[in-house]
């Protein structure tokens, strides 16, 4: 705080507490135990108005947000200068705040620090038929978001595709490492598949369908998911 007496509401005053913010206690800040963290503060902003604070710096939540606290302060989110995994997206950095001593005016100004950006992206691919269309979709997505090839990326594919489509997703994550200082790719599509176009089939998939759909202990509801994972196990693709 500056100025000689804690919160002297003639001095410019600033309080730092480490917890998650909550809207419904009435006191200042309390302690829980939280399992393989020790402690954590969960601080009430209604407890906290009225006290003279012109900042209030809150710590926990590793994202940057900044609020009214009340008439007369605000309290800030920081975050953290790095995102330690892909739950903590987006710009970090820190907060620079230029007080002038003699009239108690702030300036806040969130200044980008990390050297990384982490981004959870997501591509749908439903309809196309090639690798190729699935990467060209991907390269979109990483255009959209602003990525560059020093950031991480945690990229799901999804959507629907034919059962016929060809994928080859070891391509696609060697496609996307190329493109990143860290990246993974998760495989989450499903199969679009009409089964009335397997039950005259003379195929093994045709085979497998028709077995599925005359087993009696498989319920109607699932039997659609029981060959889909069939048709997938058929092509060498892992079941997760």
């Amino acid at each position: 705080m500056m100025g000689k007496k804690a919160g002297d509401p003639a001095c410019f005053n600033i309080v730092m507490l480490h917890g998650q913010e909550s809207g419904s206690r009435p006191g200042g800040i309390s302690e829980r135990k939280e399992k393989g963290s020790g402690y954590a503060g969960t601080v009430s902003i209604p407890g906290l108005r009225g006290r003279g604070i012109d900042y209030l710096a809150l710590g926990h939540i590793h994202a940057y947000k900044k609020a009214p606290l009340d008439s007369r302060g605000v309290y800030c989110y920081p975050g953290c200068l790095e995102g330690r995994g892909f739950d903590e997206c987006g710009p970090h950095g820190f907060v620079l705040l230029e007080i002038d001593e003699k009239t108690g005016a702030m300036t806040h100004r969130f200044v980008p620090f990390a050297r990384r950006t982490l981004y959870a992206l997501q591509t749908d691919v439903t309809g196309c038929l090639t690798t190729a269309q699935m990467k060209d979709l991907m390269e979109d997505t990483i255009r959209a978001a602003g990525c560059t090839n020093s950031d991480m990326a945690d990229m799901t594919l999804c959507g629907e595709l034919d059962v016929d489509c060809e994928k080859d997703i070891g391509y696609l994550r060697m496609s996307l490492e190329s493109k990143f200082f860290f990246s993974r790719l998760r495989d989450a599509t499903t199969l679009r598949i009409n089964i009335e176009d397997y039950l005259y089939d003379q195929s093994l998939r045709g085979e497998y369908v028709r077995m599925v759909m005359a087993d009696p202990s498989v319920p109607p509801e699932d039997k659609t998911a029981v060959i889909r994972c069939g048709f997938r196990a058929m092509d060498g693709e892992e079941l997760l």
